[in-house]
């Protein structure tokens, strides 16, 4: 891999405060940082609560619960560098959609499981880690080219913060809307389901108003 240093040999005198203000000013930095805000939205609501969902509303016993995680962690492996090489060939933009569309599927699946098969409970809860990993590759690599090589330092910054805060979020949100019932189930999580497929929807929209920087 080349090294990456000649953006270092731009002499600046601005502060990181001042950094962080230009990339806020800058229209395009900061629909890519919504952007992102509401991608992280868009499946942090679903996934703290796979686990305990799994086995209180589809039957999944604790001693089988780590078998959906393996099986999940391994296909991804394989499917996250031929997304990325998808992406170099297709564009970003295109794999983008198609994975937050993939993506809608297992979200809705997920959050609507009854007591069933395990073998029906692995696909689903492997397709939607898949498809979680599937749909940031490409809008990472997107939201990465919107910015100057001077400035992606403190960009990158901001977009770890907004993504650390949008997780909090999402996870405060989800927290509040699902209840156990006195049968140990958890209801609602359907209805955080569709919440999560709307900000997916919404970043289907955002994304088009972000523009690359060459």
């Amino acid at each position: 891999v080349p090294a990456l240093t000649k953006h270092l040999e731009m002499k600046t005198a601005e502060t990181a405060v001042q950094s962080f203000l230009m990339i806020l000013k800058n229209r395009n930095n900061s629909f890519a940082l919504f952007f992102m805000f509401c991608l992280v939205l868009g499946h942090f609501t679903v996934i703290p609560f796979i686990s305990p969902s799994l086995v209180a509303n589809a039957g999944v016993t604790e001693a089988q619960l780590p078998l959906t995680y393996l099986v999940g962690g391994i296909l991804t492996i394989f499917s996250s560098p031929l997304v990325g090489r998808l992406a170099d060939k297709y564009g970003k933009k295109k794999v983008f959609y198609y994975g937050v569309v993939v993506s809608m599927i297992p979200i809705y699946l997920i959050t609507h499981l009854t007591p069933m098969p395990l073998y029906y409970v692995i696909p689903v809860s492997a397709l939607l880690f898949m498809a979680m990993s599937g749909r940031m590759i490409p809008a990472m690599a997107l939201i990465t080219s919107t910015v100057t090589p001077k400035n992606r330092g403190s960009f990158m910054s901001l977009n770890s913060a907004v993504q650390q805060f949008s997780s909090a979020a999402a996870s405060y949100l989800a927290g509040i809307i699902i209840v156990k019932s006195a049968d140990g189930q958890l209801q609602n999580y359907d209805l955080v389901g569709f919440i999560a497929i709307s900000f997916s929807f919404i970043s289907l929209f955002l994304i088009k108003k972000i523009r690359t920087v060459e």
